[in-house]
């Protein structure tokens, strides 16, 4: 903790404004499978028995892992140098609604925002099951599972951002040799249908005769085109944002001509 902090102090003297998290993995499940430690780049023979170990032969499991870590980010706190949020990798293999839901309620509990840092599905997360599937069926289960994954990230109230590790390697097929050309698989598809449809608010509305209008919306960015129902009105735009933060109803004001 004297180490993390005094780095932290540093970082924090040199870029102010900067955002400086902590970053860790294995909180989501246990770790048990050598294939899936040796992909988080677990030194293979560090690995006894299908199991995680640290240096007194203790195993690791994701309940040990986030105590400790909510004790790191407390000890860090009364010093005066918490993180400004708590990383979480997203290497642990295909996990339940419930278990995710889970991590982020325990993590919440330090206070501070969590983003998920390093989130990947690869197929040998999802167990031998899968394995009795074709290509496709494969595919579609994964792409499913990540925008499922997406969206119970999103629902939750202490999630701020939400990162991937390795996505186009998810989302294309690259050819084989030097050819510049891909196929696109079903997580691209999946990702970009939730993102630029799903979670999009386009709409086309009218005001009252008060200059109001209401509609449902997401946080985010917006842009704002309008018009006046008069010969010649031209385009009017301006922009905004809706977050947490901002009061509603939200009142914009625009010089009319």
């Amino acid at each position: 903790a004297e180490y993390i902090a005094l780095v932290l102090r540093i970082c924090r003297e040199e870029d102010p404004d900067a955002l400086f998290l902590i970053n860790d993995y294995g909180l989501e499940r246990d770790h048990n499978q050598v294939k899936q430690l040796i992909s988080n780049d677990n030194d293979p023979g560090a690995i006894q028995k299908n199991k995680l170990s640290d240096q007194h032969g203790n195993e690791v499991t994701a309940m040990r892992q986030r105590q400790r870590y909510l004790e790191l980010i407390k000890r860090l706190t009364d010093m005066g140098y918490p993180p400004a949020a708590i990383g979480m990798q997203g290497h642990s293999g295909a996990v339940s609604a419930e278990e995710q839901q889970a991590l982020y309620d325990q993590m919440a509990k330090a206070g501070l925002p969590l983003h998920i840092t390093e989130f990947w599905a690869h197929e040998e997360d999802f167990g031998p099951e899968i394995q009795k599937l074709g290509n496709e069926e494969k595919e579609e289960l994964i792409a499913a599972y990540v925008v499922q994954y997406l969206k119970n990230a999103f629902a939750h109230p202490a999630i701020d951002c939400f990162f991937f590790w390795g996505f186009m390697g998810m989302a294309t097929e690259w050819k084989e040799g030097n050819s510049p050309s891909y196929e696109e698989r079903p997580v691209l598809n999946a990702v970009r249908n939730l993102i630029h449809k799903e979670w999009h608010t386009h709409e086309h509305i009218t005001t009252n005769g008060d200059g109001i209008l209401t509609f449902n919306a997401y946080y985010g960015d917006y842009s704002l085109r309008y018009t006046l129902k008069k010969e010649n009105s031209g385009v009017v735009g301006l922009t905004f944002k809706i977050d947490k933060q901002s009061g509603v109803p939200l009142v914009l004001k625009t010089m009319i001509g």
